[in-house]
């Protein structure tokens, strides 16, 4: 699960270089036909919403090599982009007076004080959200990998596992003194996940359900690799990794995505059309607007940047682009065997995302989906 300025910048560079006009030729499922087969990638979805107005595409096949073919409705896995959920969470306690956003990790967890690395203590939730909180951003090598032998330990339940890693950050020295430097970790969103679980008594997943995917209708949202890996035939989007002998379909099982533990910091997945109807209370929320599950003001700090930042409290890249009439929203995702990307412009009441079902070069065909649905803004 990745996502940097390295992503946003080279979205906002390919925006401003694109020849808008050279796109207008093609309807929009034949653009996206071409960038799949150039780009080899099994499955490329996409999904345009401009004010309450859905258009939703799908090209390719759910798994490479089987002629099952992809459909609109299909579940694809978010990645990183599970961050904005999770970062949602915690400002709806944020509302009900749980917590605050300057609530230092050692209010939240008394119980670790003593144990505490000093230059952890005065860490606080909106250095997590916005990863400022100079925490490592590999989590496979910390020290010698004891984090992803904790969180693969089947002996241990989830709320066991976020705890402990979590635990052994705190009395760990941080990369960088907290809330100067920008480092882009999954373990931010992993700690916020145990602080929701701190703080509503069970599991992440079962508060993601009741906070967010129930009262918004996202009934197609789940957990881990979509789909079962025992039907017959593919029912869901398989995933696919890319490296030098080529591109590998992976069967959905634990093998097809991170730990679970990672939950919180990238291992939801959903349909298209599920994935919008958060989007949509974003890009309202970011008009001013409430939503059932959380109020304007809410919103208002989501999504703002961390001062001298690009990335704000919600997981959101907000950059500045002259299509999108003011600030757009942006965040991309991937777990290398998938890839997603969305776009908020707020200004224009728009939505643009688009899914694929394999790393690497997706990142790139996403990218240029999203450039095609823009063009199509332009005819």
């Amino acid at each position: 699960m990745t996502f940097g300025k390295s992503i946003s910048v080279r979205i906002v560079l390919a925006f401003a270089v694109i020849n808008l006009a050279s796109l207008c030729n093609k309807p929009i499922q034949e653009k996206i036909d071409d960038i799949r087969t150039k780009h080899k990638v099994p499955a490329l979805g996409a999904l345009i919403q401009r004010d309450e107005k859905v258009d939703v595409y799908i090209s390719g096949f759910r798994k490479l090599g089987d002629p099952t073919l992809a459909k609109t409705s299909d579940k694809f896995h978010l990645g990183s982009d599970t961050k904005a959920m999770t970062a949602t969470q915690i400002a709806i306690l944020v509302q009900e007076g749980r917590i605050r956003w300057n609530s230092k990790l050692s209010e939240i967890f008394p119980e670790w004080t003593d144990s505490m690395n000093e230059a952890m203590k005065p860490m606080t939730v909106e250095m997590l959200s916005s990863h400022m909180s100079g925490i490592t951003p590999d989590l496979y090598a910390f020290q010698d990998g004891i984090l992803i032998k904790i969180a693969t330990d089947p002996n241990k339940t989830l709320l066991q596992i976020r705890a402990e890693t979590s635990r052994l950050i705190f009395e760990s020295a941080p990369l960088h003194k907290p809330g100067t430097h920008f480092e882009y970790s999954n373990m931010n969103y992993i700690i916020l996940g145990a602080v929701i679980e701190k703080l509503k008594g069970s599991r992440w997943e079962e508060t993601i359900e009741n906070m967010i995917f129930k009262p918004l209708g996202m009934s197609s949202c789940g957990f881990g690799p979509p789909g079962n890996p025992d039907a017959p035939e593919p029912d869901q989007p398989w995933a696919h990794f890319v490296d030098a002998e080529g591109t590998k379909a992976m069967r959905p099982d634990s093998n097809a995505d991170n730990p679970p533990a990672f939950g919180p910091a990238g291992t939801v997945h959903c349909s298209m059309q599920d994935w919008a109807k958060f989007l949509t209370i974003h890009r309202n929320g970011f008009n001013g607007k409430s939503s059932v599950i959380l109020e304007a003001e809410g919103f208002k700090k989501l999504h703002e940047a961390y001062p001298g930042q690009e990335y704000t409290y919600g997981a959101w890249g907000r950059i500045p682009q002259p299509w999108a009439g003011g600030d757009a929203l942006t965040h991309a995702g991937s777990n290398n065997g998938n890839y997603v990307t969305a776009w908020i412009a707020p200004k224009k009441n728009l939505i643009l995302l688009s899914v694929a079902n394999m790393g690497g070069e997706a990142a790139v065909a996403t990218d240029e989906v999203v450039q095609a649905l823009l063009s199509s803004q332009k005819q």
